[in-house]
């Protein structure tokens, strides 16, 4: 991690010139001018860095573009998080000002993370941040503010649809539910796990932790198995599929098998096709058949969607699903299913102890991490309205109620 007088090194080598005390004093955390020019500068250059990162996905699933689009989106993350350690993920929608977020060693970054302007954010070594996760909020027009201390400690995980309030602290080894609202009132100590809006420590997690055993609301049949492992033979992948077969079985299995890592970023890689603004009707509905190969007649999407691997969700005929749609893991939705805009179903995850967590190799060294595989089943003519979080293991018969979190 870089100091503030790196930090403004970096920035005149990304060819800012003049007088940067403005900036200094935001990096410091000491109130400073808004109307700054360079600090001006500094908002209209990180977004039009992130603007990029995320258009350049879309060249990723392109053989031809693929090894200079990634060695683009790198050196963007270089500019965005200067002296940051060893990143994985780097999803889309990311937006972040140069120099306000300090990244240490191993840390994962899931799309839709937003470090807002007002939070001097510091992920610490092995943090795990997934989908639509947020850090502070941004500034007025006008004026003079300070930017507030924001920290994540080591070996923790915040879990999707998390807001983090500027000011707030998040203790070491931790775990952050679904949907949570961290304020600077927040008491989320080290090795507990914490949920809640405000969001606030419940309970240790202790080696031997074990959670609550969740229902499997459905199962693939073996014939749809047989379909989903042929489809992902078209698709191109060679590798072994067993631990995919784990996965929709509702099994623990490892992330960083080859087979499941390829279907993995072939999600990430069409979502990112489809969601760029140049992407036709016809090649958006040929991406909906790969990504989605099992689904209904009338099948329609917004845009922005976030489809986490190819195969696991299972869709109905006359399936509606709005704007900004997160699809994570085994997820079945029957006929006439309406999501609204900013829906979540969230069917996989972690480790909850951190050790767990940890990356760790297999007998013949190859990278492996277990991840828990569940299921979410929503029901003919449910409809999600905007806003609403499932968790795993859970089945909707019913509508809800905006910003509803699901949770049995």
């Amino acid at each position: 991690m870089f100091t503030v007088e790196q930090k403004l090194e970096h920035l005149q080598k990304l060819g800012f010139k003049g007088n940067l005390n403005e900036i200094a004093k935001c990096y410091r955390g000491e109130e400073f001018n808004l109307e700054d020019a360079n600090y001006q500068k500094l908002l209209k250059v990180s977004k039009q860095l992130c603007a990029e990162f995320t258009q350049l996905s879309a060249y990723l699933s392109n053989p031809w573009l693929r090894k200079d689009a990634e060695e683009r989106k790198a050196e963007i993350l270089d500019a965005l998080f200067p002296g940051h350690g060893m990143i994985f993920g780097g999803g889309d929608g990311l937006t972040a000002v140069i120099g306000m977020v300090d990244i240490g060693n191993m840390v994962y970054l899931n799309a839709r993370n937003h470090y807002c302007a007002n939070a001097l954010v510091t992920l610490n070594d092995y943090v795990f941040v997934a989908t639509n996760v947020t850090f502070g909020q941004d500034f007025p027009i006008k004026g003079r503010v300070k930017a507030v201390p924001t920290t994540v400690g080591a070996n923790t995980w915040l879990c999707s649809d998390i807001a983090v309030a500027a000011g707030s602290q998040i203790g070491a080894k931790s775990v952050l539910g679904l949907g949570s609202v961290v304020t600077p009132a927040s008491v989320i100590r080290d090795e507990t796990l914490a949920f809640g809006a405000p969001c606030q420590s419940y309970k240790a997690i202790t080696p031997d932790y074990v959670g609550k055993k969740l229902d499997k609301p459905f199962a693939w049949t073996e014939d749809e198995i047989k379909f989903l492992l042929h489809h992902a033979r078209t698709l191109g992948v060679k590798d072994d599929l067993h631990d995919y077969v784990r996965l929709l079985n509702g099994e623990d299995y490892n992330c960083l098998a080859p087979g499941v890592g390829a279907l993995h970023n072939l999600a990430h890689h069409l979502c990112s096709e489809y969601n760029d603004h140049a992407t036709n009707d016809t090649r958006r509905e040929l991406i909906l058949d790969m990504l989605f190969p099992i689904h209904g007649k009338n099948l329609t999407i917004g845009k922005d969607l976030y489809c986490d691997i190819v195969g696991a969700t299972r869709m109905g005929k006359n399936v509606k699903i709005g704007d900004h749609a997160t699809l994570a893991g085994n997820i079945d939705l029957g006929n006439n299913v309406t999501l609204g805009d900013n829906v979540t179903l969230q069917s996989i995850g972690h480790r909850v102890y951190w050790q767990d967590r940890l990356l760790g190799y297999t007998a013949d060294q190859q990278p492996r991490e277990i991840n828990t595989s569940r299921a979410i089943k929503i029901k003919h003519g449910v409809t999600l309205r905007r806003g609403t979080k499932v968790k795993p293991g859970v089945t909707v018969s019913r509508d809800t109620a905006v910003d509803e979190l699901i949770i049995k």
